[in-house]
This record gives structure tokens, C-alpha cells and sequence, in this order.
């Protein structure tokens, strides 16, 4: 019983320890890099005229872009979406690539 109450306290020192040098480390990166880029990201499976689960007909596509344009998103190409992280490139101020 002893051991097992030693080893419950050991256990959460190491928990505790392991949050706390996570939460410095997070601080740090902040401190660095700046507050993080959230970029929303819409993808599909495919498009194409059969229309399934996984599969999206071109002009419900073309809707969905034109209605993602037309409310202010911008659209990325994934090689911006890559330089926006690793800060070759600003975002955009409602980025969404695409």
C-alpha cells in the first residue's frame, strides 16, 4: 500500500514536471515566433460528375469556392500555405487555402 501511494506522488511530480516544461517551451516558442497562424484549410477527396460519399460534382465545387471568395476568404496554394509557416510570407487577412 505504501509503495503503491509512493508510486501514485511519483507519478504526478513527473506529470506536473512534464506540464510545466511543456508550458515553458510553449511560452518560448510564442515569445519567438509570435501567437500562432490558424489558416483554415478546406480540402476534398475528389470532384468529379459520379457524386458520393467522398466524391463532389465540379459545379458544387465551383459554388463553394465562389461563395469562399465572394465572403472574404483568400485562397492559398499549398506553396504559399508553406511559405506563410515558415514565414517567407505573411498570411493573408482571411487566408484559406485551397
Amino acid at each position: 500500500m505504501l509503495q503503491a501511494h509512493a508510486e501514485l506522488q511519483r507519478q504526478t511530480v513527473v506529470s506536473r514536471c512534464k506540464e510545466g516544461v511543456g508550458s515553458v517551451w510553449r511560452r518560448i516558442v510564442r515569445q519567438v515566433l509570435g501567437p500562432p497562424i490558424r489558416i483554415p484549410i478546406v480540402y476534398y477527396h475528389e470532384i468529379g460528375p459520379e457524386v458520393s460519399k467522398h466524391v463532389v460534382h465540379p459545379d458544387v465545387f465551383a459554388d463553394q469556392v465562389r461563395w469562399l471568395v465572394d465572403t472574404g476568404f483568400n485562397v492559398l496554394s499549398m506553396d504559399d500555405l508553406v511559405r506563410v509557416y515558415t514565414g517567407k510570407r505573411s498570411a493573408p487577412p482571411r487566408p484559406g487555402p485551397c
